[in-house]
C-alpha cells in the first residue's frame, strides 16, 4: 500500500478522484463483458445464472480482498450488488442503460 505521510492535503483528495475514474472504467468494462456474455447465452439457450459461478466469484473476490488487507464484508457487499446488476441485466435487459 502506499504511503502518503508527506503528501500535501490539496494532492490526497484529487487522487482520490482520480482512483474514483479508474473505479467507474473498469466497472464499464466488466458490465460490456458481462453483457457479451449474457448475450452469447441468450443466444445458445444457455441458463443465464450460474449459480456455482456466483458462489466462486464472490469466494475469489472476497479472498482477494482480505489478502490485501480489506473488509471481507466490504468485499461481499461490492461484488454482490456487481452480480446482482449483471442477473437483473440478463433477466431484464430492458435495465441495460443507453448513453444519450
Amino acid at each position: 500500500m502506499t504511503r502518503h505521510d508527506d503528501a500535501p492535503l490539496n494532492y490526497l483528495p484529487s487522487e482520490i478522484d482520480q482512483i474514483d475514474d479508474q473505479i467507474i472504467a473498469l466497472l464499464e468494462r466488466r458490465f460490456a463483458l458481462s453483457r457479451a456474455i449474457g448475450e452469447k447465452k441468450r443466444q445458445s439457450g444457455a441458463p443465464p445464472y450460474d449459480a456455482e459461478r456466483t458462489y466462486m466469484l464472490t469466494t475469489q473476490f472476497m479472498r482477494k480482498a482480505i489478502d490485501r488487507g480489506l473488509s471481507a464484508q466490504l468485499a461481499r457487499t461490492l461484488i454482490g450488488a456487481i452480480i446482482d446488476q449483471v442477473i437483473a441485466e440478463r433477466l431484464n435487459p430492458s435495465l441495460i442503460l443507453k448513453r444519450p
